[in-house]
């Protein structure tokens, strides 16, 4: 899952051909059929947005608690991710900012999921967040509106 020593955060997404997300998937329903229980996946940050995305690719057999996660890598700081991009594909200059649209193609043409799609996946879906944290507005909100029903939030 280490991709370059100076990569400060890769979301657990690995790169292009090391099948490190399907690798982790596989690992995560083999260990829930062994022991014959649910998993709890637990995060905060980058490895907040690991949790729910693997989430909801358990078929139900997880719940996540995160806290302060991204839920969509492109969103995150644009140079964080840009050194994410060089990593993953070198000799490739992407901006997430001005071709957004690109990255995201070269993304999905590598099979990398860079967004949470929703909270309604897993059995239960608890998500702690700063309020005045910039992931409020950044990386919550857009989740909130692509969940089905009303999330419930307690009083702040």
């Amino acid at each position: 899952m280490q991709l370059a020593d100076d990569l400060l955060l890769g979301w657990y997404t690995g790169s292009p051909g090391t099948q490190a997300h399907a690798t982790l998937l596989a690992t995560l329903r083999a260990l829930a059929d062994g022991l014959g229980r649910d998993l709890l996946l637990v995060g905060g940050s980058g490895g907040g947005f690991a949790a729910l995305r693997l989430n909801e690719e358990l078929e139900g057999r997880s719940s996540v608690f995160a806290w302060n996660p991204q839920t969509d890598l492109l969103d995150y700081y644009p140079p964080t991710v840009r050194d994410y991009l060089r990593t993953l594909f070198p000799g490739e200059e992407l901006d997430p900012v001005a071709e957004r649209e690109a990255v995201e193609a070269r993304l999905a043409e590598e099979g990398i999921e860079h967004r949470v799609g929703t909270l309604d996946a897993g059995r239960r879906v608890v998500v702690f967040q700063n309020a005045g944290d910039h992931h409020v507005e950044g990386h919550l909100l857009p989740l909130v509106h692509r969940t089905s029903g009303t999330p419930r939030c307690p009083p702040t």
